[in-house]
């Protein structure tokens, strides 16, 4: 994001444009975005046609406003107010958003403007440009397919890094069907001409409040699962495909909160992505992710760009709107209270307990010696450590409690162990019965070799684990 601000004036980079304006948020700076790129007098239109007439978008920014004055009516002594976005002004934000992350990437295709501005074609561009800028979030550069009489996928994405490209297709399911039947779009997209290896995105479509179980995902995939075994019993039918099926039940959630959004990854016809599914054990886990490389580094980006920014330099808002003083640090030092004496120490390492609203710091005081301090936390602070748990104390750290796989356990011991030197690995791994040969390997290698084991033999230790990886 390039932006600066100079005399309360912020100027945000958008491609090859600069815009100038007084937004104190980047969430502002969308709702401007958006509006003044499809056009402020094309929406001030929608206002003179019926209900039934108007585009979507129009009802969504007048929410927006609507919300926006009850809440500068109820906190009018804040400056800043964090709240949770209703159905309407999601999709709003993640509209204006898209359109920012496509032009700003010089990636808008020819007419979609004008698609996202007619209501029988919105839906599908809508959803064309959530993929896209999914893709372009993720390291890929796109190439927008011109139509043809010829049947073809919407764009090719190609990895900046490792230069392999991707035919991709999006299928968006209207809301307000009975199930989550996703045969249709499936059919439709694996009939589509790709050039690469096929990436198909499906949004599902169905309502989610986050309460309940994955049961319509479970039908989606029972639908996909049903033509693929039609598919291995007649060999030389259907082409393999990367799918990704989407949930974003912004529609059923308008003026209301707490929908869950959801993406799952399934390999169709390819039975090692994604990495870990089938895999029997660790080593088939890895190089599975080494194969599907660029498909894992999309599924970890969708992962870690799931939130809109709401600051323009990035940072999470709860830190951003936090006082500079209440933010802790590893490295930073502060003055802390041992047996009653003020010390100042150097915050070395800290933990959160969510439950207790509380924060359990270690410090390294001045005569050296190692205390702990517990904090409690502010409304604010909680807020901060929800929005991004990994960086609360300003320093990336998976936390033990979200390694959910041995892929993430795998990475999560490797981040513990990689600048362990290679004297003190081979100490940990003496006993083992190939230990001449592993004092040949290089320390990465080592580290590597080492935490493989360490997986390997906590799953076979783990009760009923009948596929350790």
């Amino acid at each position: 994001m390039l932006s600066t601000e100079h005399r309360g004036q912020r100027a945000v980079s958008v491609g090859n444009r600069v815009h100038f304006g007084f937004w104190k948020t980047f969430h502002e700076f969308l709702a401007y975005l958006v509006v003044e790129t499809l056009g402020v007098e094309w929406l001030k239109s929608q206002s003179e046609l019926s209900e039934g007439e108007r585009h979507p978008l129009w009802q969504w920014y007048k929410d927006l406003c609507a919300t926006a004055e009850e809440i500068r009516s109820a906190n009018s002594d804040a400056p800043y107010h964090c709240e949770l976005m209703t159905g309407s002004v999601g999709l709003l934000m993640r509209l204006a958003y898209n359109i920012y992350l496509i032009d700003h990437n010089h990636h808008r295709s020819e007419g979609l403007l004008d698609r996202l501005r007619k209501n029988g074609e919105f839906w599908g561009a809508f959803y064309e440009t959530s993929v896209a800028a999914t893709f372009i979030s993720a390291g890929f550069s796109i190439e927008w397919i011109k139509a043809t009489q010829e049947q073809t996928c919407e764009f090719v994405a190609t990895h900046k890094k490792t230069g392999k490209s991707f035919s991709v297709e999006a299928k968006f399911r209207k809301p307000g069907k009975p199930d989550s039947n996703v045969a249709t779009q499936l059919n439709k997209a694996l009939k589509k001409k790709a050039d690469h290896s096929r990436v198909i995105f499906i949004e599902i479509n169905q309502k989610d409040d986050g309460s309940g179980s994955y049961n319509f995902v479970d039908r989606a995939i029972d639908t996909i699962e049903e033509r693929e075994r039609r598919n291995r019993e007649q060999p030389g039918g259907d082409p393999p495909a990367y799918i990704f099926l989407t949930n974003n039940p912004h529609e059923y959630y308008f003026g209301k909160s707490g929908y869950r959004m959801s993406t799952i990854p399934y390999g169709y016809l390819i039975p090692s992505f994604p990495p870990g599914g089938n895999a029997t054990y660790i080593d088939e886990a890895l190089e599975a992710r080494r194969v599907h490389h660029e498909m894992v580094a999309l599924l970890d980006s969708i992962q870690l760009h799931h939130l809109i920014p709401a600051t323009f330099d990035g940072e999470v808002a709860g830190f951003s709107f936090l006082e500079k003083d209440r933010r802790l640090l590893v490295g930073e030092r502060y003055v802390i209270e041992c047996d009653g004496v003020e010390h100042s120490g150097i915050l070395i390492d800290g933990s959160v307990s969510p439950i207790n609203r509380t924060a359990y710091c270690t410090f390294r005081v001045s005569n050296g010696l190692i205390t702990h301090v517990s904090f409690e936390l502010s409304d604010g602070e909680m807020a901060a450590y929800s929005e991004s748990p990994e960086t609360f104390f300003g320093v990336l750290s998976a936390t033990l409690s979200s390694v959910e796989t041995p892929l993430k356990f795998y990475d999560w011991l490797y981040d513990c162990y990689k600048k362990s030197n290679k004297e003190q690995l081979i100490k940990f791994m003496e006993k083992h019965r190939d230990i001449e040969n592993l004092r040949n390997l290089t320390q990465a290698e080592l580290t590597d070799m080492y935490c493989r084991r360490f997986v390997q033999a906590t799953a076979r230790r783990k009760p009923n684990a009948s596929k350790p990886a």
